[in-house]
């Protein structure tokens, strides 16, 4: 694959009108993550290298006069301690061409970089590119041949990431393409995934190559970081079990004996399929490379993905430890402190990776301390390794996850009183207004995350559902609740629903308290229920822009 050959390699072009391809055979989602640089970009590249040329230039012209030599000589001497000593270094041996060699080189490099071509290479292909700009087997940097050859790659693209994803699909399988018509669809496995006690790297890899494709489907950053190395380790602690990870796209299964079972989800398998469908278009029938008709679990989309460098980092959170001695001396480890934990090295981070880090950590309610150290009241290590596994955070706008303050919570508890009988929390999010209840209420809770966390801080009975669905099916039973504590989501007028909901399950005589927008509770009406109202101050509840009120609602 040497360079010069791509100057003009069936690509017609117009010099008064230079344009690279955007056109893409892959499917949409995937299309729409490719990186194309506008032409302004490549002709501004260009420009920025006929700058450079011609400084060159001039730097090698001036060098060459008989005072700038006498200058240079002198100037090379004052940077030794020995102002005597002849200097072994000279300018006036080089080469202007060899420079502009050198100049092309790294132009090229900067060329393909305004493109996400090299990382869609295949590795032999990488290296081949390579070794020919080491080589310097380039055309000549013009304007022409900078958007013929990037043409040229760009219009290849397509076949460099189908050739990945069939390498992958080869790696993982026992079989080729050609002999497994559900491609992606089949389960995958890998043997010898770990061998005594640690992952094997290369098979490991190829896990990688796996998720760093997925990861262009679902829009992730910094794929290039992507570790399954730790993921198997940490896996292999959990043999025998399904770990959903990279928000549930695959999910894995790592056996004591060292295999591993691998299992993509049916709506990114028929993409993938449309891919590999691109080399080997007859071996995969159509019914393998078009979403299914049949409903299958979707994927939760109402979750906020990480990053695989926030995901690397996670994974490496430890305890934190009290300090012995004073700061600037010798100081030593002392007892672990309960339910803190800080990141690895949080001092050397990025300071964008490690803020990236910390609104985890507080989103899982972590409270930040000094030195980076987080308090949780409840043991988090567990709730970390999910996090770190599944790739994901419930997202707070679509879950409406706005939390109770605790004085607010604490007041809300005290209007519902003592109530003797069952008490429900219909959107328990991690425990705010449950906290006063009591271990033995019934939480219900739409994020499996919230309802892991609700379980570690002691709740029993946690019940990871949909309050409008659960209410749905539970009041055709004859469980009633005589306490109803609750904060409804405000938006799309989903909190009136909530409240009609926990009123069908609201036992004789029993009582609601919920925290829901002014409007809501002025206008809020339910035949046989009497209400009360009492507004809240916005300082009580910082962070919503809206009027709240605490409404009280009595079964009649």
């Amino acid at each position: 694959m040497r360079l010069d050959h791509f100057s003009g390699a069936g690509i017609k072009m117009n010099n008064t009108a230079l344009s690279l391809p955007s056109h893409s055979k892959l499917p949409a989602r995937f299309a729409n993550m490719l990186s194309t640089p506008s032409d302004s970009k490549v002709e501004q590249l260009w420009w920025q290298f006929r700058g450079q040329e011609e400084s060159l230039n001039k730097t090698h012209e001036m060098i060459n006069s008989p005072s700038t030599k006498l200058s240079i000589s002198l100037l090379l001497r004052s940077s030794l301690k020995d102002l005597n000593e002849p200097i072994n270094c000279s300018l006036f041996g080089s080469s202007l061409e060899n420079a502009k060699k050198i100049l092309q080189q790294q132009y090229w490099e900067k060329a393909i970089d305004l493109t996400d071509v090299k990382f869609h290479m295949p590795n032999n292909r990488r290296i081949e590119w390579r070794e020919n700009v080491k080589a310097f087997n380039f055309p000549d940097f013009t304007l022409e041949n900078l958007f013929s050859t990037l043409s040229t790659l760009l219009l290849e693209r397509d076949k460099f990431i189908a050739e990945r994803v069939e390498g992958v699909f080869n790696a993982l399988s026992k079989s080729h393409v050609t002999n497994t018509p559900e491609g992606f669809y089949k389960r995958m496995i890998i043997s010898d995934i770990h061998r005594d006690g640690f992952p094997c790297s290369t098979r490991c890899g190829y896990i990688n190559d796996l998720r760093i494709v997925v990861g262009r489907f679902l829009g992730r950053e910094n794929d290039n970081v992507v570790s399954s190395y730790d993921l198997v380790n940490r896996l292999m602690q959990h043999t025998g079990q399904w770990v959903e990870i990279d928000g549930g796209t695959l999910r894995i299964r790592v056996y004591k004996k060292g295999t591993a079972h691998i299992e993509v989800h049916p709506d990114i398998a028929w993409q993938l399929n449309e891919i590999l469908a691109m080399l080997y278009p007859r071996a995969i029938p159509s019914q393998f490379r078009t979403k299914q008709k049949k409903k299958i679990k979707h994927v939760n989309l109402s979750n906020t993905l990480l990053n695989h460098d926030v995901i690397n980092e996670l994974g490496q959170i430890q305890p934190a430890y009290e300090m012995k001695g004073k700061p600037g001396f010798n100081l030593s480890r002392g007892n672990k402190i309960e339910n803190r934990v800080t990141p690895r090295y949080p001092f050397s981070m990025d300071k964008h990776l490690l803020a990236k880090v910390s609104d985890v950590l507080i989103a899982i309610g972590g409270i930040a301390l000094e030195n980076h150290e987080f308090q949780f009241d409840y043991d988090p290590m567990p709730i970390i390794e999910q996090v770190y596994f599944e790739g994901r955070i419930p997202d707070k706008y679509s879950h409406q996850f706005y939390p109770t303050p605790a004085p607010l919570a604490k007041r809300m508890a005290d209007l519902l009183g003592n109530v003797q009988g069952l008490l429900l929390e219909p959107e328990a999010g991690q425990g705010a207004l449950a906290e006063y209840l009591g271990k033995d209420a019934t939480l219900v809770e739409v994020s499996s995350l919230h309802c892991e966390i609700l379980k570690q801080k002691g709740f029993k009975n946690v019940i990871c559902d949909d309050f409008i669905k659960w209410a749905h099916k539970t009041v055709k039973t004859n469980t009633r609740f005589a306490g109803i504590l609750m904060n409804p989501p405000f938006s799309e007028g989903r909190a009136v629903h909530h409240l009609d909901a926990a009123i069908s399950l609201l036992a004789d005589k029993g009582k609601i308290v919920g925290l829901v927008t002014l409007p809501v509770a002025n206008n809020y009406y339910a035949e046989g229920m009497s209400k009360q109202i009492t507004p809240v101050a916005q300082k009580e509840f910082k962070g919503v822009s809206v009027d709240l009120a605490i409404i009280e609602l009595s079964k009649l």
